[in-house]
């Protein structure tokens, strides 16, 4: 396996470079022992192959412009059904995902990274919003959150708009109480 030559190649001259067959077995080999081959050799077999090469050896990562929201109103619509979104990877602090009824307009609901007296801090969980609400995935898109599934990828981002592409671990959808959050920028 991958990750017994690049556990012996540690210390020795020269770099391994590993054959891919798409992007998706790149981003696996570049996340091997979280040290990744030195480069990776991919056959181009469409327009755009070579530009998501090289957002996959960058980690996928990039920054959105985040703007601060002025809340206008808050109001309890009842109880519905909310996506609790847990992800594969750890987020930080103040990093989660985006969140929103609108595809070009949406929230920061942060992960369960801040202490609550109640119950253990879970930091790969998002407790996301209604299910009728967008999120934003891979390459920018945007799904519903009761479209994702275990191995989805979806957007995390943190307060300062740096993002990453992370995996679904699964959906708990769940009866719960539920708010409406108005909110509107500056201008």
């Amino acid at each position: 396996p991958l990750e017994i030559v690049i556990a012996a190649a540690a210390d020795a001259d020269g770099a391994i470079i590993t054959m891919a067959k798409n992007t998706e077995e790149a981003a696996v080999i570049f996340g091997c022992l979280q040290l990744g081959s030195d480069g990776v050799l991919m056959p181009g077999r469409s327009v755009g192959d070579a530009t998501a090469l090289k957002a996959t050896a960058a980690g996928g990562t990039g920054e959105l412009l985040l703007v601060e929201l002025e809340v206008t109103a808050v109001s309890h619509i009842g109880m519905g059904e909310r996506a609790c979104v847990d992800t594969c990877s750890y987020l930080g602090k103040d990093e989660g995902i985006l969140v929103g009824s609108h595809s070009k307009g949406m929230i920061l609901c942060v992960s369960e990274t801040h202490p609550l007296p109640y119950m253990p801090t879970r930091p790969f969980r998002v407790n996301a919003g209604a299910i009728h609400s967008y999120t934003l995935a891979d390459e920018g898109r945007t799904r519903y959150l009761s479209e994702l599934r275990a191995g989805s990828k979806v957007m995390a981002v943190d307060t300062k708009g740096r993002t990453r592409t992370v995996a679904v671990g699964r959906v708990k959808i769940e009866t719960r109480p539920l708010i409406s959050i108005d909110a509107v920028a500056a201008g």
